[in-house]
């Protein structure tokens, strides 16, 4: 993103295992690092954005062509298109608080490393 935020020392959630706890920028830097590496066309688009308080909720789309070894697997060439939502909390100008969700699962099975054991649209399908 063209726009840069002024962090705390503060924590993110949802940006790796769960539970995983990422503090202050020195520690999202890897995080950010790694994926323009994995992804160095990565485009993010900002479909929604909703403030209200001291929090703005935001829904993104991620595309990319997988063509480094920035998750920890050789390229596989292969192009993403996933979808994401954060909602971040501001205190005085600086980024509080983070909370992250976003379709690693998704990334994974377009990227042939995650098996597709389950078809989504199935879900919708009526049953006796």
């Amino acid at each position: 993103m063209a726009q840069s935020m002024n962090y705390c020392r503060r924590k993110q959630w949802g940006l790796a295992e769960t539970g995983t706890e990422i503090r202050g920028p020195e520690s999202l830097k890897p995080f950010v690092r790694n994926l323009r590496d994995a992804f160095p066309d990565m485009h993010i688009d900002l479909e929604d954005m909703v403030a209200e308080g001291d929090k703005v909720a935001i829904r993104f789309r991620v595309t990319g062509t997988h063509r480094g070894s920035g998750l920890g697997f050789l390229p596989t060439q292969r192009s993403i298109d996933i979808t994401g939502m954060t909602i971040i909390q501001i205190a005085n100008g600086k980024l509080l608080h983070g909370w992250n969700n976003w379709d690693q699962l998704g990334m994974l099975q377009q990227l042939g490393m995650a098996p597709g054991l389950v078809h989504m649209d199935q879900f919708l399908e009526k049953r006796a």
